[in-house]
């Protein structure tokens, strides 16, 4: 049984504390069984077209896994006292608005995602990063 170890991160990987379940689940392509955390989605490898006319282009992209949902304010926090990093500009003192612990972090640079998923890499062993357009 093979373990999946390649996770990408606009989404949802937490809480990191927490121990995670891993349900198996059957890579559709073959008889090959995937282990995924909770809170995340096999995406099996694929092939298309993107775009349209001159601009189209073949796609080919292997499987990965990404989280089911955004990065949420309090996993946003959970990074940022880790790191020492800064607050997005619509939090107050350092701190996401009341009540909305759960929903995903706004204002975020291509830059903090990146350092956002080093940082998930790091504390978790995975290796996690921000997906491609194509993916």
């Amino acid at each position: 049984m093979g373990k999946w170890n390649k996770y990408a991160a606009v989404s949802s990987l937490f809480p990191i504390n927490s121990q995670l379940r891993s349900p198996e689940i059957a890579a559709p392509e073959d008889d090959t069984v995937v282990e995924v955390p909770e809170g995340i989605v096999y995406v099996p490898a694929s092939r298309f077209i993107a775009g349209e006319g001159a601009g189209a282009k073949e796609v080919s992209n292997e499987a990965f896994c990404m989280g089911r949902f955004e990065v949420t304010n309090a996993e946003w926090k959970q990074f940022l006292n880790a790191t020492q990093g800064r607050a997005p500009r619509y939090w107050k003192d350092d701190n996401y608005p009341a009540g909305k612990a759960n929903h995903p972090v706004l204002y975020v640079s291509l830059t903090q995602a990146k350092a956002y998923c080093e940082w998930v890499s790091r504390s978790t062993g995975w290796q996690v990063v921000v997906p491609t357009a194509d993916q």
